[in-house]
């Protein structure tokens, strides 16, 4: 069965805004197979035989689902000795990324590409994230494509993050077409809007990017990550600090436990003295 893989935050730290990348982990219960990544199995998976590599395997999970990468690498790394199929150096190579241990996690990828993964979108995908946190983001882009080769069917997911690296190569326009790609073929998912106004941000059209963040709340009037961004514009950018600090509020509402949480109450107290 399969997991949604790692999150990209750590690059969207680094920009400093809200990206609306994907690929984010919801635990090692999580049923979408079509995200992406973490190999999940249990004893009973796999049968009696293997039932200490599995158990080795439902170890790693857990620790996973802790934020224990250590512990999951650990595990993961004893069931890739005695089963070394790509799914399993392919978890063990997304535990390494996060200790972070980035030449591990590629020997591991390599591992997983050598023995099946490179037939396989999943790893491509990991493998794209695996870049992306280290900011090598052609390379990201060239794994996603790669992966993508592999769908029958356009891969949304694959998709958005492309369009972010792009935008972190300042790369507007690729990012732009891919995100205008990504609305077509899904146009209820407020994350290709996101990145739309995004784009218009870092482009510092400033009025055009509050279009789009509007445009944002329309699709999705709950979506956390454009009221930050939506804040950032009109405190600093537009002279307008009081509908900046109302939409930072939304935004904490909405995300109370989210990565900008405390900068978006630092930026807050900032318009209350301008």
């Amino acid at each position: 069965m399969m997991m949604p893989s790692v999150s990209l935050t750590r690059c969207a730290l680094a920009l400093g805004l809200a990206l609306s990348l994907t690929a984010c982990s919801t635990g090692p219960d999580a049923k979408d197979s079509d995200s992406g990544g973490l190999i999940k199995e249990t004893p009973d998976s796999v049968g009696s035989a293997n039932s200490d590599i599995a158990t080795e395997i439902s170890a790693g999970n857990a620790a996973f689902s802790d934020a224990k990468w250590a512990d999951a690498a650990e595990a993961w790394g004893s069931a890739a000795a005695k089963r070394p199929t790509w799914d399993v150096h392919m978890n063990h190579a997304i535990a390494l990324s996060l200790q972070p241990d980035f030449e591990g996690a590629i020997a591991e990828m390599r591992k997983a590409m050598s023995s099946g993964g490179d037939q396989q979108w999943q790893t491509w995908f990991n493998l794209g994230n695996i870049y992306t946190n280290r900011g090598l983001y052609e390379e990201a882009i060239t794994a996603y494509r790669a992966g993508l080769s592999l769908h029958d069917r356009p891969h949304v997911e694959s998709l958005l993050n492309i369009s972010a690296a792009y935008m972190f190569l300042t790369q507007y326009d690729e990012a732009r077409a891919t995100s205008d790609y990504i609305v077509q073929l899904s146009p209820g998912d407020p994350r290709a809007y996101h990145n739309l106004a995004l784009i218009l941000q870092l482009e510092e059209r400033y009025d055009r990017a509050i279009d789009a963040y509007e445009a944002v709340h329309r699709v999705d009037p709950d979506f956390a990550q454009s009221y930050f961004n939506k804040g950032v514009i009109l405190g600093r950018h537009l002279d307008k600090g009081r509908d900046g600090a109302a939409a930072l509020q939304r935004y904490i509402d909405l995300d109370p436990n989210g990565p900008y949480v405390r900068r978006a109450r630092k930026t807050m107290k900032l318009y209350q003295n301008q």
